[in-house]
């Protein structure tokens, strides 16, 4: 298995965009998980256990409006891509962040960083290339999800199970996961622990620590629940109270090994908090999988060596900015392919957030649920077709839905509109293969190939010959999917073992659009029950062929496979015919209020 290409396209990335040579502090990002605002004593001034992260909070930069994403793919892929997660499929399920891109530990690997992940990783376990060990980091020690801590995990060997903190099997590397004992987040900090104390101190590391705490099941160390009421709230309050000891320990390390004083630490959560044991997100409305403010909106601290800068900062900030922040921190300037920016200027370290309107989205089709905040932050839109608000986002609690503003809200939902049409692009190689339109394709493995979450493909077709008898073809990935033609029996189609058969087109045109698309989601990875699957065949503009199964993974190997255009992958069955350029959706199509878009899609596949 190699992924040195990775590491290659780093370096030429950094050295591109130009790299500043200054003294590179290490890098202690800790990532909470489900922790809302009001599960930090100091926001609210409350009751909560959080001594070690107030005292932090005092040391730090405090972004109050700090923007995540509604539920934990979604926000990771966020932090580790400095990108919308959207471009990589994750309306919240993706497969992975896309080979092609320079994550945060690559990125900071190239500028001469040690790199280490431990904790929850949850952006992909099929295909190995998108665990965290492929992903840039040289070690790593923990869960791909949360569903692999109760049973043996190992490439291709998915033990999916309810998650717990007791006794967790763990994994290391490429290795297949062991079964630890004891406490999860105790492991979890030993690891860190170590790290810190066996460090090099001539190399500049970087630690992404990611909790599972505060995450249900609530489960504390018996040394915590014993400490509180045996009520869900009094049990809430020991999983926060363990996690802040966790933090105190990971920062005594930093102390007692002499590397504080040149470490940069972040703490942050992916999420609101679910706000069933408690309001985990007051003043905030809404909670974890909304996009309302208590969804997504938390708190980020930020503590540079010197504690030079303190304080509490306003700006309208967001996951995507951690890293080009800390990369411009590392030494590096960041490349124009991030969405966030650095919230710093370089070699200071005063906030100076450029004004940017943020979005989000979730579901499949175009047009679900979705949400805006507006470049000057006064205004948070959301809606899901069947319900608008609009609420002034400097005024916690959304108290009143100012709707009626719809030059306010229109203007934002057309800027999602822009927004979305180029977030769904996915971006390929194409190399002809002759002047009919066969060629082979390349790029981005992971959404290129059908097979996880959404996906929509087509092409311009020119009818081959009416006199042929032989069956022609389309597309094919070996081992994922393929499409056919006969001038008389029509299509035939395996889209990763969903079947699709369709008439032969009875028009004779210079271009006829082809779409295939789909929708295959692994729900037990979410709340268990059946998975389910279902592919739809569109030609012209009309669905001529639907059908639905069982999920499917898709193996390693086989998404790593071109794509061929006008023949197979073995070079059989051309197509004699004419093919357009093709394109790839990382989101399902459909017609009618579902989707839309089918048609406009359709007609643009015959437009070049």
């Amino acid at each position: 298995m190699a992924f040195g290409h990775r590491f290659a396209g780093a370096l030429l990335w950094l050295f591109s965009a130009g790299v500043i040579a200054a003294d590179q502090p290490n890098i202690l990002l800790l990532l909470a998980d489900d922790m809302g605002y009001n599960d930090l004593a100091i926001n609210n001034h409350n009751d909560m256990p959080t001594p070690t992260l107030d005292r932090l909070a005092n040391q730090s930069i405090r972004f109050n409006r700090f923007y995540a994403d509604a539920t934990c793919q979604p926000s990771r892929a966020a932090l580790i891509s400095g990108r919308y997660p959207a471009r990589s499929g994750f309306r919240p399920v993706g497969r992975g962040l896309p080979p092609e891109w320079i994550t945060l530990p690559e990125a900071l690997k190239a500028l001469g960083y040690r790199t280490h992940h431990v904790g929850k990783w949850h952006l992909g376990h099929t295909p190995i290339q998108a665990w965290p060990a492929a992903q840039g980091f040289d070690t790593s020690f923990g869960f791909l999800n949360q569903w692999m801590l109760g049973g043996p995990v190992s490439e291709g060997n998915w033990s999916l199970t309810r998650p717990g903190y007791e006794n967790p099997w763990l994994t290391r590397g490429f290795d297949a996961s062991q079964q630890y004992q004891g406490h999860l987040e105790d492991l979890l900090t030993q690891e860190t622990v170590q790290l810190i104390e066996n460090a090099d101190q001539k190399t500049p590391w970087f630690i992404y620590h990611a909790f599972f705490a505060p995450h249900t099941p609530n489960e504390p160390a018996q040394r915590y629940r014993e400490q509180y009421p045996d009520t869900p709230d009094g049990i809430f309050r020991a999983v926060i109270h363990q996690l802040d000891d966790s933090v105190e320990k990971i920062l005594q390390a930093l102390e007692e090994s002499g590397q504080a004083d040149n470490t940069i630490v972040v703490f942050a959560s992916d999420n609101g908090g679910i706000n069933e044991a408690r309001n985990n997100n007051a003043p905030f409305v809404g909670a974890k999988g909304e996009f309302r403010e208590g969804g997504i909106r938390t708190f980020m601290l930020w503590r540079w060596p010197d504690h030079a800068v303190t304080g509490v900062n306003e700006s309208t900030v967001s996951m995507m900015d951690i890293y080009p922040s800390l990369l411009q921190a590392a030494g590096g300037t960041p490349g124009n392919s991030l969405d966030g920016v650095a919230l710093f200027e370089p070699n200071k370290q005063q906030p100076h957030v450029p004004a940017r309107t943020l979005f989000w989205e979730a579901g499949t089709f175009p047009r679900g649920y979705r949400a805006v905040v507006s470049d000057d932050g006064a205004w948070h839109y959301m809606t899901n077709n069947a319900f608008v608000g609009l609420y002034n986002a400097r005024v916690p609690g959304e108290q009143m839905n100012e709707w009626w503003r719809v030059p306010t809200w229109w203007s934002l939902e057309n800027q999602y509109a822009l927004w979305r049409e180029r977030t769904q692009q996915v971006e390929t190689h194409r190399l002809p293969q002759g002047d009919t339109g066969r060629a082979k394709i390349t790029g981005d493995s992971f959404q290129r190939t059908p097979g996880l979450s959404g996906f929509t493909w087509g092409v311009g077709m020119q009818l081959p010959s009416l006199a042929g008898d032989a069956w022609e073809a389309i597309v094919d990935q070996a081992g994922v999917w393929r499409l056919e033609y006969h001038p008389r029996e029509g299509f035939r189609g395996n889209i990763n073992g969903l079947m699709l058969n369709a008439k032969p087109i009875q028009r004779n045109a210079s271009c006829v659009p082809v779409v295939v698309t789909g929708f295959w989601f692994l729900p037990s990875l979410l709340w268990g029950g059946e998975p389910d699957s279902w592919v739809s065949l569109y030609v012209d503009g009309k669905e001529v062929a639907t059908t639905a199964g069982k999920y499917r993974d898709v193996s390693a190997n086989a998404v790593e496979q071109p794509t061929w255009l006008g023949q197979l992958a073995d070079g059989g069955q051309p197509f004699s015919g004419r093919l357009g350029v093709p394109k790839f959706l990382n989101t399902a199509l459909a017609s009618g209020w579902m989707g839309g878009d089918i048609k406009d899609f359709s007609k643009s596949l015959c437009q070049d």
